[in-house]
């Protein structure tokens, strides 16, 4: 069978002539390769080349069977069958020492014992594996420091991203760029493209990004403008936090006259008789006209004589509609702009600094017993003041509609009381004050229920409205209030006529 062996001999054998056969040396070359090879040599000597060659097959069987005998621990003496083609060689040292056959065989026989010395010889070392080449190498070093580092390759895959890979950095990981896929649409992101991630991570196309997870307006419900550089522009409704187009503050869109929540687009709600509209939510709690206001009424008249302050007089009670609200203001004059009340409720009030009264006239004669005639006369210390009634809007909720009653009849007890001459502020403070008091001191509604919630909202619009008279007049007013309590705060404001300065 054939053999390999670690290198080729390659054995060139002399042309001999038929006639004087030549007596020079064999030459034979060493090439490191793995196969077998026979140099060619001139026609008239190919039949001494196959016998070479059988020669040396049959060495080599010789050789390998030996061998493995000895590794076995048996005898390395064996007879093997003889090569075809070739000379045969007898088993035995018998066969070795018979130089005679050697001489009369010639070159080719002395070719062969020359390789075959050879061959037994120590083979000599084998050189050096190659160096790796740098790329592998550089591989190595970072794929050594990705594990040493934890590095868990890329975000989709999981696999390792190697420096001459394509590699994108989004969201503050890595990921290959053939595995960078949108999260919305599932194509794949560009390397130029802008790209947003969401809270999970996760890349998109902008506009697949706004599609899935953006502001949706709760007026129109379609998405909320954005700026060039991507801001996203928005209203938000106070203490609800609903968030809406910025245009909707002035395109129109009605608000409830109850909640101020704005109206969803296509949502039904219910239209008042002046133009306003109520949420159905609202609706189930509103007052409707001056009869059913006055259970609402005695309630907060009650309130008012618990804290101390009992009106002299029940002050007629009327609701109103915005019109006719808006007329009585006007002819009551111009009052400051406020959120919560200067709309919703007036105290009508007059004011007298003179009465009228008669003067006796000088006698005209012995017939006239004495004549009349008409005086006016000024009003000692304080005017007097008569209220004659209380204005409030119709078809709000019970809760905001108690809540101005006890804001207009704070109005009413200061003048009834005769404390009056107070500036603006001062008296809108107190007014608001009592307003929240009444709110906070209603009995607890049940949690989560629209009551609950509605409480909470009138409670916030006063402590947070932004006006100089009303909001920030209320908060000085609750700071004193909780200092000194009412009556020490009403006391003050008697004789000073402003809020106590408390550092």
């Amino acid at each position: 069978m054939p053999v390999n062996f670690p290198w080729t001999w390659r054995a060139r054998t002399p042309q001999v002539s038929a006639r004087a056969p030549s007596a020079q040396p064999a030459h034979t070359e060493h090439h490191h390769t793995s196969a077998l090879v026979v140099g060619p040599g001139p026609a008239s000597s190919r039949d001494e080349d196959a016998e070479l060659l059988a020669a040396l097959e049959q060495s080599a069987l010789e050789h390998a069977l030996a061998e493995s005998r000895r590794s076995a621990g048996q005898s390395p003496a064996a007879a093997l069958p003889e090569p075809s083609g070739g000379s045969q060689r007898a088993a035995g040292a018998a066969a070795d020492s018979a130089p005679s056959q050697d001489e009369a065989l010639g070159p080719a026989t002395a070719a062969w014992r020359l390789a075959e010395d050879e061959r037994l010889a120590p083979l000599p070392a084998l050189p050096p594996p190659p160096a790796p080449k740098p790329q592998l190498q550089q591989l190595g070093v970072h794929l050594g420091a990705a594990l040493a580092l934890g590095d868990a390759g890329c975000a989709a895959c999981g696999g390792y991203i190697a420096p001459w890979d394509g590699a994108a950095a989004v969201g503050g990981r890595r990921w290959h760029q053939r595995c960078l896929k949108c999260a919305g649409c599932g194509g794949p992101l560009g390397a130029r493209e802008r790209v947003a991630v969401d809270e999970a991570g996760h890349p998109a196309h902008w506009d697949c990004h706004r599609e899935r997870v953006g502001l949706r307006c709760c007026v129109c419900q379609q998405l909320m403008p954005a700026r060039p550089d991507g801001v996203t522009e928005y209203a938000v409704t106070p203490f609800w936090g609903e968030r809406s187009c910025p245009a909707h503050r002035s395109d129109g869109t009605p608000a409830c006259c109850g909640c101020a929540r704005l109206r969803p687009a296509g949502e039904a709600w219910a239209a008042l008789a002046d133009g306003r509209q109520t949420c159905l939510a609202c609706l189930q709690s509103i007052v409707t006209d001056t009869a059913d206001a006055q259970p609402l009424y005695s309630q907060v008249l009650a309130f008012y004589e618990r804290l101390g302050m009992p009106l002299p007089q029940r002050v007629p009670l009327m609701l109103v509609d915005g019109p006719c609200l808006n007329e009585a203001g006007t002819r009551e004059g111009p009052r400051p702009g406020g959120p919560a009340f200067h709309t919703r409720g007036l105290t009508l009030c007059q004011e007298y600094r003179q009465l009228r009264t008669v003067q006796r006239a000088p006698s005209r004669g012995a017939s006239d017993f004495f004549q009349v005639k008409p005086a006016f006369v000024d009003v000692p210390a304080a005017a007097h003041y008569e209220v004659t009634a209380i204005l409030v809007l119709f078809g709000l909720p019970w809760l905001l509609t108690g809540s101005i009653l006890a804001h207009e009849l704070m109005h009413a007890w200061l003048r009834l009381s005769g404390l009056t001459g107070l500036s603006l502020d001062v008296e809108e403070g107190l007014c608001q004050l009592v307003a929240l008091l009444w709110l906070e001191q209603q009995p607890a509604q049940p949690e989560g229920t629209w009551e609950e919630r509605l409480s909470s909202f009138f409670a916030h619009q006063i402590r947070t409205d932004p006006s100089p008279v009303y909001g920030d007049s209320l908060r000085s007013a609750l700071d004193a209030f909780q200092r000194l309590g009412l009556p020490a705060l009403l006391a003050h404001v008697r004789s000073t006529g402003a809020f106590p300065f408390l550092a």
